[in-house]
């Protein structure tokens, strides 16, 4: 192939980012971030020999490095929080030409950079910076639940789903001017996230203009010229009218079931949705109303009949199609764990000492464990696939009717 190299001379900054920007309508594809970028810069100058532009730019792009996005993501993200639903490669031109076209571009620079501070906030692992974000808002009722709005944004989080990120973005961004505690609807978005997009496994571009309608509705009602009053209904209004609308998008009773008794432990990759599930199964039954209780970096999945059950007398052909099942999952703490090893439910050693995992499971101090050791009992030490089948068919139950319920 031959390359041919044009040289154009120009006499300024601004025919340069002029010629830049044209070159994109003649069908050379460039993301939107380098128009926006070529644009902004075009059109903020320099201040006191300083590139001030660049210099906010160059702070947005580290925030969504350490958020692990993409910059023409977290652009889309920003303008659909804010002003509307636009696929991606009509963005460039919604911004410069659409509705809410900008007028004003070291406004909208800031603006796009405070945005990335809360960007990042909501995608980083270490979430001590957004309890501290949250606990320094002027709402005292939004302070008091801070830790779990933070917890519901750390499971989202971890599910690995960014679609959520247009509507957080709005709450967090107008947080001291809501008048109201978006507690329940982070939650709720956490519900049906995990039940939606994980456990039923289903896509849709409804959902992301529905994010995107709800984060533009709480934006204008959170407009500080309003007064106290007509903010915090509006935003009553919004947020039920949220709800509502994810309830009506919500996986049918028969779909979540059949999808949740697949769930599976991979004994090759990430487990965090089985953690998840078996936690808040766990949360659940503990009957707490509060945050966690639990570290789950201090727990562990234990497999009650093992993946390996020569012991139990069992070949893993016989077990693979119900081994990984969440009813033949448990947590144990990390310090007992090892000791139920893959033995048999009662077996002593050659001291005659028991060893079996039974015994290592009445030394647990988690509800679901326990709830576990009752049913073995109830069953006459019995755990066989049925057992395991009729524990998998409970949890779903309760997981549909009461834990991700709303």
């Amino acid at each position: 192939r031959n390359l041919g190299i044009v040289e154009i001379t120009v006499q300024s900054d601004d025919a340069a980012y002029e010629i830049f920007e044209t070159t994109n309508a003649r069908g050379l594809d460039l993301s939107v971030t380098d128009l926006l970028k070529n644009h902004i810069f075009r059109k903020i100058p320099e201040e006191n020999g300083k590139d001030v532009a660049m210099q906010k730019w160059n702070h947005i792009v580290e925030n969504v490095e350490k958020a692990k996005g993409e910059m023409s993501q977290f652009i889309r993200h920003y303008w659909l929080s804010k002003y509307g639903f636009v696929e991606m490669k009509k963005l460039f031109r919604e911004i410069k030409f659409g509705e809410n076209k900008v007028t004003d571009w070291s406004i909208f620079l800031d603006d796009l950079a405070e945005s990335s501070n809360l960007y990042r906030l909501i995608s980083i692992d270490n979430e001590a910076y957004l309890e501290e974000y949250l606990g320094n808002c002027e709402n005292e009722k939004i302070v008091k639940d801070s830790n779990k709005i933070a917890a519901s944004i750390r499971h989202i989080r971890k599910m690995n789903i960014i679609q959520h990120k247009v509507y957080l973005l709005s709450i967090l961004r107008n947080l001291n001017t809501l008048n109201y505690n978006p507690c329940n609807s982070v939650r709720v978005l956490e519900n049906f996230c995990y039940m939606f997009y994980k456990v039923c496994q289903l896509r849709g571009v409804k959902v992301e203009k529905l994010f995107s309608k709800y984060a533009v509705i709480v934006e204008n009602s959170s407009d500080s010229s309003k007064s106290s009053k007509k903010r915090q209904q509006a935003n009553a209004s919004a947020i039920s009218s949220f709800i509502q609308e994810l309830k009506d998008l919500k996986p049918d009773e028969e779909t979540f079931k059949v999808n949740f008794k697949s769930l599976k432990y991979n004994d090759r990759g990430e487990n965090f949705l089985i953690s998840y599930t078996l936690q808040m199964i766990d949360y659940f039954l503990m009957g707490s109303d509060e945050e966690l209780v639990h570290n789950i970096d201090q727990l562990s999945i234990e497999h009650i009949l093992p993946q390996n059950p020569t012991k139990w007398d069992l070949t893993e052909e016989e077990t693979e199609e119900y081994v990984h099942n969440v009813g033949n999952l448990t947590l144990l703490s990390r310090r007992i764990n090892g000791m139920a090893k893959n033995n048999k439910l009662l077996q002593k050693n050659d001291n005659g000492d028991e060893v079996g995992k039974l015994d290592v499971y009445e030394n647990s101090d988690l509800e679901i464990t326990k709830r576990l050791v009752k049913r073995i009992k109830d069953n006459n030490n019995k755990w066989d696939e049925e057992v395991i089948l009729e524990r998998n068919e409970y949890f779903a139950e309760i997981a549909f009717d009461e834990i991700w319920d709303f």
